[in-house]
């Protein structure tokens, strides 16, 4: 006999809730009785969108809150309003929702093929000054018709090109009225926050706000504020000016006079083995304002400069509608004011010689989000350890969860390789062939569909070179920036029924093979991960370390800065194959210092490691079960 719901889970769309699920379910409840933050390790399997959404549009319903889901994959939206038409039918009530994504992707006209920059300049002038045709109707009719019923973003898209309005005006206008907003990381921690809070007239105090993904988090926003200008680039903005600003020109000329010039004092140090080097934010300030104060007729500051390099570059853009160099500067000028003390700021000499800035610190941008909202969820499958995330993005009055994965765990091994690695010192032609012998090994061994992922693309070609080819598989290699549908051609592939041939997918840890998509139906049996993808010692890595260390200790400060952003890509990567209560497979962790204690215990509690040096024999055994169940090939 099935067990009646209590009160606070009749929003759940389910008959129970599963163990683990359970305990997330009501842990959400408590923070949003308490109006605190629960930041939870939440593995693949334990239901965590519908656990959080459940009881977060309830308790919005009985307290007047809106609720955000944020995440950063448009898949991500789609599970979302999925699990919100399944609490709309249990719950009896009319879920008012509104699934947004970013205004270039909705853009209905011929400039959201532009670069970005041009993009949002002509969208923002075209605005301004009503020139924009989907601004000219009136969105009454669309706005209701959207929240009549539970759109995927795509459909709503549809309404507002059918009433020729634009879609992200009617969709943010729709937002005020609505009681869930399923959007981007970007509309709640970016310079954006301000602008949509005001468009859908709500306070942070009266919002829950959930984190979907949230492992990405820290690196979308430090991606905001965080730029990089070469030399090269630098040449070419002279060039392009030249034909229409010259005065700008002879400012341009002066800064790469004076960069050159830093760049030619800091060579000698080359020859110590020293490429990169600390600049202040003030050196390349100062050298742009003493170019600017060369000028011969009326002098600019320097926030005149980068308007005026900024509308120059954004016309000579619209007229070659690519990206224009000019543009680049501008925005690399502004953002080296924007981004605050917390930033790294380098002056490399490594070819192409570039000048960069990166924000170490995302809680910069994170905190004053999490210390506003009513109460936040900030979840994921690899947040791990969570009270690291807590601290990273700054997040006070935090509850901190682990949960133990719902998996059986016999469905699951971990197998730890000897005698290989992705070590620097030990890279060469030997290791290459050895690691591509094993991944053979492995896989000839299972003959089920594999998936291998390595540290870089340039490691996985060397190991590639080595690779005995064979008919009984076809591989396929992750490209840079593959497109959506090179990457759903890619997964179809997985699933042909072909009994003679097995497919491998070979990508790199952090790509889009082993973040991007959702492996389902067991269609992996073994994910290989090869090595440990520690970031090279750079100078911006010692900066992020340094500066964690100051901020939260010695410890804390190696761990946060250098281990733990590897082992969360490892992570990442080795749950691309068991996504389901029923799924069994294999995880090959493949470089021996996964055994070694600094790393081994800040893997989740579900990981059991065995450390072999005959990952053939352990694969055939745990296979083995499975078969004479009846379960296998």
């Amino acid at each position: 006999m099935l067990k009646r719901k209590t009160k606070k889970e009749r929003f759940f769309p389910f008959s129970r809730l599963r163990p683990g699920q359970k305990e997330f379910f009501y842990d959400v409840w408590n923070v949003l009785e308490e109006g605190k933050n629960l930041v939870a390790h939440a593995p693949t399997g334990i239901g965590k969108t519908v656990a959080a959404l459940a009881p977060s549009v309830h308790y919005g319903f009985e307290n007047n809150k809106k609720i955000f889901f944020l995440t950063s994959k448009q898949s991500q939206h789609t599970i979302a309003i999925e699990t919100l038409k399944r609490i709309e039918e249990v719950s009896g009530y009319s879920i008012r929702v509104c699934d947004i994504i970013s205004k270039q992707s909705m853009c209905p006209r011929e400039i959201a093929g532009y670069h970005p920059l041009l993009f949002h300049y002509i969208c923002n002038l075209d605005s301004a000054t009503k020139k924009c045709p989907y601004l000219k109707t009136k969105n009454h009719e669309s706005v209701d018709e959207i929240l009549e019923r539970i759109y995927h973003v795509e459909e709503a898209k549809d309404i507002c090109y059918d009433h020729h309005v634009c879609p992200h005006a009617t969709l943010l206008k729709a937002a005020r009225k609505a009681e869930v907003v399923v959007c981007d990381y970007n509309y709640f921690f970016s310079e954006l926050k301000e602008r949509v809070m005001e468009r859908v007239g709500s306070s942070l105090e009266d919002c829950i706000v959930i984190v979907d993904e949230a492992h990405n988090l820290p690196e979308r926003i430090r991606a905001q504020l965080s730029d990089s200008l070469t030399l090269n680039r630098l040449k070419e903005a002279i060039l392009e000016v030249k034909k229409v600003d010259g005065q700008i020109e002879r400012h341009l000329k002066f800064i790469k006079e004076g960069v050159e010039k830093i760049i030619k004092e800091k060579e000698r140090e080359i020859k110590e083995g020293k490429e990169e080097f600390n600049i202040s934010k003030s050196e390349l300030v100062k050298l742009v304002n003493r170019s600017l104060k060369q000028s011969i007729v009326g002098q600019m500051g320097y926030f005149d400069f980068v308007d005026r390099l900024l509308k120059i570059g954004t016309q000579l853009s619209e007229e070659s509608t690519g990206e224009s160099p000019v543009l680049k500067l501008g925005k690399f000028l502004e953002g080296w004011l924007k981004a605050g003390e917390s930033s790294s700021r380098i002056l490399s000499l490594k070819e192409p010689a570039s000048i960069s800035f990166n924000l170490l610190d995302p809680a910069i941008i994170s905190t004053p989000v999490f210390s506003s909202v009513h109460a936040s969820v900030v979840m994921s499958g690899t947040l791990y350890p969570p009270e690291m995330f807590k601290d990273i993005l700054g997040i006070s009055e935090a509850v901190c969860r682990a949960y133990p994965s719902p998996f059986p765990k016999e469905n699951k091994k971990v197998i730890v390789t000897e005698g290989v690695t992705s070590k620097y010192k030990e890279r060469r032609r030997e290791m290459y062939q050895k690691i591509a012998e094993n991944i053979s090994n492995i896989a000839n061994e299972i003959f089920e569909n594999v998936a291998v992922f390595f540290p870089s693309y340039s490691f996985m070609m060397n190991v590639y070179e080595h690779y005995p080819q064979s008919p009984y598989w076809d591989i396929y290699l992750e490209k840079r920036g593959m497109s959506k549908k090179e990457k759903e051609l890619l997964y179809k592939q997985l699933f042909k029924d072909i009994k003679t041939k097995r497919c491998m997918l070979w990508g790199v840890q952090a790509g889009s093979l082993s973040e991007g998509v959702d492996y389902e139906k067991n269609v992996l049996k073994a994910v290989i991960v090869v090595g440990l993808p520690l970031s090279p010692p750079s100078l911006d890595v010692k900066n992020l370390v340094a500066y964690y260390s100051k901020k939260f200790g010695k410890r804390k400060g190696h761990l946060y800065g250098y281990i733990y952003p590897a082992l969360a890509k490892v992570i990442q990567s080795a749950g691309r194959g068991i996504r389901s209560e029923k799924d069994y497979g294999i995880i090959v962790l493949m470089d021996y210092r996964f055994k070694y204690p600094t790393y081994r215990k800040y893997f989740p509690d579900d990981f059991h490691i065995v450390v072999t040096d005959d990952p053939v024999r352990e694969c055939r055994e745990f296979f083995k079960r499975f078969k004479d169940r009846g379960r296998g090939n």
